[in-house]
């Protein structure tokens, strides 16, 4: 599947999802009723509770929020539990000395262009969704699109999307998106101008740091949070002239242009 610019690879590794794919079903079949006592229960109930395991197996979790959306293309704040019932293209392992790597997950190959912008990849052979369909690069293809064109997101763009890109030049914001997420363009040096934004509320925690030459910026009225760092080091931006209501965070102005 050919020509997917650094966004979708960045949303690749952090965001995409699709739905209970699996290279082959398993099942862990279940205790005959000879493979059971009481005295057997009474230690499986001990056990559950030592661990925090309900005595039916299911695990209990708590949460200090609600949970917005289970559509995990609406949100990446709720990212818990779709981790688990979903497989991405690559997955972020973490090595013993707390360094990270990628790891190949749906993806069996791919290759990268020398200009950094175009990205081919090989999709693993043999999975196939839970109802049995075989993955094509049509549903990879279609999880983006939907992903980035979903009007009713809690949050249609990813945190880290465009991380380190350093060719980036310019960004153009879906129509109707409200939120920045944090991180999202951070360390873009050559990223000028950024589009669109007419129905921005929120700009998320060090969203555009160090974008030293980041100088078009939207900062609708519909404004009301921009987070902490989140313009720091943007050495060619303006700063904005913005409500009293909005709230502003931490150093999220510090060292650009007056």
């Amino acid at each position: 599947m050919k020509k997917f610019a650094c966004a979708a690879l960045s949303t690749a590794l952090l965001a995409s999802m699709l739905a209970a794919c699996g290279s082959s079903a398993s099942t862990t079949p279940a205790a005959s009723s000879a493979d059971t006592s009481s005295d057997t229960g009474a230690s499986s109930t001990e056990a559950a509770a030592s661990t925090g395991a309900a005595a039916d197996g299911s695990l209990h979790v708590a949460m200090n929020t609600d949970i917005q959306t289970m559509d995990v293309h609406k949100t990446n704040n709720d990212y818990m539990v779709p981790l688990n019932i979903f497989d991405r293209l690559f997955e972020i392992k973490t090595n013993a000395d707390g360094s990270t790597e990628l790891e190949k997950s749906l993806v069996e190959d791919y290759t990268v262009s020398d200009d950094g912008l175009t990205y081919d990849f090989t999709l693993r052979s043999g999975v196939t969704f839970s109802d049995g369909t075989p993955l094509t690069a049509n549903d990879v293809k279609y999880t983006f699109t939907r992903m980035l064109a979903l009007p009713d997101s809690v949050q249609t763009l990813g945190a880290m999307l465009f991380f380190n890109c350093e060719k980036l030049a310019s960004v153009k914001l879906p129509a109707g998106l409200k939120e920045i997420p944090a991180q999202f363009a951070m360390n873009c040096p050559a990223l000028t101008t950024v589009e669109g934004g007419a129905a921005l509320t929120k700009i998320g925690a060090h969203a555009f740091f160090a974008c030293t030459a980041l100088a078009t910026m939207p900062f609708p009225g519909t404004l009301t949070e921009i987070g902490d760092y989140a313009f720091a080091n943007c050495l060619s931006l303006t700063k904005p002239t913005l409500g009293a209501d909005v709230k502003i965070g931490e150093n999220a102005f510090t060292v650009v242009r007056k």
